[in-house]
């Protein structure tokens, strides 16, 4: 578990919480979005704290602590008043990280539309932040909510999700990659796509290899023609280096 949440584990008096609002001003964005984790899990037992989250948002902060401060206000309390207010003036934000806040929140709120849509796919393309953005695991996370088993992104990440493909408006690799594992897992297409990909490329999962095969490992337990792809790459990958 990461600090923020072994820190609750010893207490949740005032002095523990102080340490986690600390936490949404640090200076490495990792322990920002922990903090804001840890915060938001304490929503049922400490609904006061939505105020501080809110004051936070009404003074001068960087965009990063903004932006962690949004997160776990949308994680704990996405019904609060507050986000009549905050959800449209996120939606039309400068910022790539309120925006998908903004739209995150209209999805939950059941009320995202296409525009929603070919923005998050814009996020997701190799001309987007996908590879630089901080949470681009929020951007697959949220064309997976807002647009279950949707044909259309199936397709279009089964044709982007060489690392070979180059072309304008295509998704990033791994972002295809992460749809078509987190999204279509019971998918037959996705998953034959899937499993040509590690056949007959080396280096299938190129910027985030270890994570995508932690969740391929995770999520095709038990898969026959999954293991078989896998094992296959294994194989010729220790054949290549240790002949």
């Amino acid at each position: 578990s990461d600090l923020y949440s072994a820190l609750l584990q010893t207490g949740r008096d005032g002095a523990t919480i102080d340490i986690l609002f600390r936490g949404v001003h640090d200076e490495e964005a990792h322990n920002q979005e922990q903090a804001a984790t840890a915060i938001a899990g304490l929503a049922t037992d400490h609904p006061e704290l939505v105020e501080r989250l809110v004051a936070l948002l009404s003074q001068p902060n960087s965009l990063s602590v903004i932006t962690a401060a949004s997160e776990a206000l949308l994680a704990g309390w996405p019904e609060h008043e507050v986000w009549n207010d905050l959800e449209d003036k996120f939606r039309h934000s400068a910022s790539v990280e309120l925006r998908l806040i903004g739209i995150r929140r209209r999805i939950g709120s059941q009320r995202h539309d296409d525009d929603d849509k070919q923005e998050l796919v814009w996020m997701a393309s190799r001309g987007g932040p996908f590879l630089f953005y901080r949470s681009s695991g929020g951007v697959v996370a949220a064309l997976i909510d807002g647009w279950p088993a949707d044909t259309e992104i199936r397709d279009r990440a089964i044709r982007d999700i060489s690392p070979r493909i180059h072309y304008d408006g295509a998704f990033e690799s791994d972002a295809a990659a992460r749809l078509l594992i987190l999204g279509y897992k019971d998918d037959p297409v996705a998953t034959k796509a899937l499993c040509h990909l590690i056949r007959t490329e080396e280096h299938a999962f190129l910027s985030v290899g270890h994570f995508i095969w932690k969740t391929i490992s995770e999520t095709y337990v038990g898969n026959p023609e999954m293991i078989a792809a896998a094992d296959e790459w294994l194989d010729r990958w220790s054949e290549h280096r240790y002949p």
